[in-house]
């Protein structure tokens, strides 16, 4: 049976990385510290089952593979329902829903975890923005909110943090978060740095990501980091960032464009129209599609009246690209407009909706998957680029970026369409 199969592989890879005592323990589901772990039995037998009746019945209505990713629901119910009866308590159970769940591309979370999340989501933080490296043990830095104590300790974007107070492996960003006025400690490098412990005091924190947009030593070449895509007015912020440069001038026009998505932010709907807008100061039409499971809906740019005609460009991506950001850049690559610089990009590319279930939890479920104008469908290719970097660019100073280095060699060589 194909769950059975599913089981015996996964052993066997866990087997495997258990034998080579140079492969990190991947991270555990983060976990905060000051949770309560102690072992409860609450969930009785019938509701047990309830919950796995309203979570995959929810992936059989909402799911947008009608097949569930070669999943039989049948079976992935009854590799699963006699274990979750017979779990010893209720982290037990929601760790196997978890489990079973992600056979098909959803995910579980509980209403204690829920309310756990927004009651830290209100604690404040130092004013960083980060994504999870390494399979969970570092976090990257992203940005750094002006006036924020993380700005103010000297912290920098491309610096990695590798442990949070008493936790020494796998941080959490959550794990930075908490009340006004209290400290925590973060064990950070940076690039030619050795390893530093920086204490802060937790502050309000303005989150504000506005673009940056500079000219590079290398004449006539243009740098465009677009900040937080999904806030309001962006868009008109970036072409703003880009006129401060002279892109749109004719006195000293830009030959190409340097355009920076490495962790990029900013996910939901707001993004996804804030792009479409984006996208109009490279060309115009169809782009993409959002596969559904039964219709197939397309993303459409629209002309803007300041456009980079004749501009060259070239698109930095890494690991920590995901989301809409990734998205749009395999679109522009696709057409031509641009060439990719950086790290293969494989996320789910998929949009996902969030169904409350009776006992007020949540499940997540793929109801779009995003795929490129000629039917490519970006989960099964990923993003793959044209210039695969096998360095690191947070190893190395700002000044001394092996992938803008890359970009401009790609934008002097020419070869990258300029609609």
């Amino acid at each position: 049976m194909k769950i059975t199969m599913m089981v015996l592989t996964l052993a066997l890879l866990v087997g495997a990385a258990r034998a080579q005592e140079s492969v990190p323990i991947p991270c555990a589901p983060w976990q905060a510290f000051d949770a309560v772990l102690e072992p409860t039995t609450l969930l009785g037998e019938a509701q047990r089952r309830q919950l796995i009746d309203e979570a995959l019945e929810h992936v059989e209505r909402l799911h947008v593979d009608a097949e569930f990713d070669g999943v039989d629901l049948d079976e992935l119910r009854q590799a699963y329902e006699w274990r979750i009866e017979a779990a010893r308590d209720d982290h037990q159970v929601i760790a196997l829903l978890q489990e079973m769940l992600a056979w098909v591309d959803a995910s579980f979370t509980s209403r204690e975890e829920r309310q756990e999340r927004l009651a830290r989501a209100a604690f404040t933080g130092v004013g960083i923005h980060v994504s999870i490296l390494s399979d969970g043990h570092v976090l990257g830095i992203n940005y750094v909110y002006p006036g924020s104590p993380a700005e103010a300790a000297g912290l920098a974007r491309g610096d990695r943090i590798l442990g949070v107070d008493h936790r020494s492996a796998c941080p959490h960003p959550m794990d930075i978060r908490g009340p006004v006025g209290t400290d925590v400690t973060l064990a950070v490098t940076s690039p030619g740095q050795p390893l530093r412990r920086i204490t802060m005091t937790r502050a309000a924190v303005e989150q504000s990501a506005p673009p940056r947009a500079v000219r590079l030593d290398e004449p006539g070449i243009g740098y465009l980091w677009p900040g937080d895509f999904a806030a309001p007015g962006h868009p008109a912020a970036i072409r703003a960032a880009l006129d401060d440069i002279g892109a749109f001038g004719t006195a000293d026009p830009l030959e190409g464009l340097v355009l920076d998505l490495r962790g990029a932010f900013g996910q939901g709907e707001r993004a996804l129209n804030a792009i479409a807008s984006f996208g109009g100061l490279f060309g115009d039409g169809t782009v993409l599609y959002v596969i559904e499971r039964s219709a197939r809906v397309p993303v459409v740019i629209a002309a803007q009246p300041d456009r980079l005609d004749g501009v060259a460009v070239v698109i930095l991506v890494d690991a920590a690209t995901d989301g809409f950001q990734g998205m749009f850049a395999a679109a522009l690559q696709a057409r031509e407009r641009a060439q990719v610089v950086g790290q293969p990009v494989h996320g789910t590319w998929r949009l996902y909706v969030a169904e409350q279930l009776s006992d007020g939890s949540l499940v997540a479920v793929p109801s779009g998957e995003l795929a490129l104008v000629d039917g490519t469908r970006l989960r099964q290719s990923g993003l793959i680029p044209d210039s695969v970097m096998a360095v690191d660019w947070r190893d190395y100073p700002e000044d001394d970026d092996p992938y803008v280095a890359e970009a401009i060699r790609l934008i002097r060589t020419g070869g990258i369409g300029t609609d």
